[in-house]
Parts: structure tokens; C-alpha cells; sequence
């Protein structure tokens, strides 16, 4: 093993210990629910953005050439980015409301998890210890992830 991997496994164990001290504490099992929460989460906030740029692109689309798709892509995402989940929602759901209408209650429930797992109130996590519990939430955040992104292929 290299010196700069031994490092690596050096800082990760030194904030492991951290977290083991934390009166906030994780398991490993919330710490994994989290990690999953955070890559739907992310995963939907981009496909979210690559909808909306799809939807104030269309009208031109077929009057522009590759370059210029691309350089109109990047800026649009440019200022997409900036705007938080919820209205990049707000925002796709003025576009398509059809479109959104049967993810918008899952979405906001994820949105909400996210928070939930980034901004953890004394304790609140530990709930997540209940298997049902942890069960509907692997349930909402795979099924919201494969119907939201079969729009892509509508």
C-alpha cells in the first residue's frame, strides 16, 4: 500500500472515532439509510435540472446547432443550480404539471428525509432504526427514482 492511501486510511479512521464520541452517534445501518437518502436526493435534483433545461430548451432546439445546444445547456444549468429543490420543483411543475403531478408528494418526502438526515435533530434518527420504518423509506426512494427517471424515456 502506498503512503498516500496509508494516509487516507488514517484520516477515515480518525474521523470514525469522531463520530464514535458523538453524543449524536450513527450507526452504521442510519449512517448507509442516509448515504442512500443523499444519492436519490442528488440523482432527482439532477434529473429535475436536465427536465426544466429540456422544457426551456424545446421551442429552439431544432434551430440551433450542437455548439450552441451545449453552450445554451451549461448556462441554463449555471443558474438552475443555484435554485434549491423545491423550486427546481415548483419551477418543473409550472412547466409540466402533468408531468410531476404523480411524484410531487415523493418528492417533497425525500426532500424532506435529506434534511432530515443533513440537519438531525437530537436523536430524531433513531427512529430509523425500526425496520418498517427504514423498509417504506427504501421503498419510496427506489420506486420514486425508477418512475421519475422513465420520463426520460417517454
Amino acid at each position: 500500500m502506498n503512503d498516500l492511501k496509508k494516509e487516507i486510511n488514517y484520516l477515515e479512521a480518525k474521523i470514525d472515532q469522531r463520530e464514535d464520541a458523538d453524543p449524536e452517534y450513527l450507526s452504521p445501518d442510519l449512517k448507509e439509510l442516509g448515504h442512500r437518502i443523499l444519492f436519490v436526493h442528488t440523482s432527482l435534483e439532477r434529473s429535475m435540472e436536465i427536465l426544466i433545461i429540456k422544457n426551456i430548451n424545446r421551442p429552439i432546439l431544432e434551430k440551433i446547432d450542437n455548439d450552441e445546444k451545449l453552450r445554451l445547456n451549461r448556462s441554463i444549468l449555471v443558474l438552475i443550480d443555484r435554485l434549491s429543490f423545491v423550486r427546481k420543483l415548483e419551477i418543473l411543475t409550472e412547466m409540466n404539471k402533468d408531468m410531476v403531478k404523480p411524484f410531487y408528494t415523493k418528492l417533497c418526502k425525500i426532500n424532506s428525509l435529506r434534511n432530515e438526515f443533513a440537519h438531525p435533530e437530537a436523536f430524531a434518527l433513531r427512529d430509523y432504526t425500526d425496520l418498517e420504518k427504514k423498509w417504506k423509506v427504501l421503498v419510496l426512494l427506489v420506486d420514486t427514482i425508477e418512475k421519475f427517471n422513465g420520463l426520460f424515456f417517454k
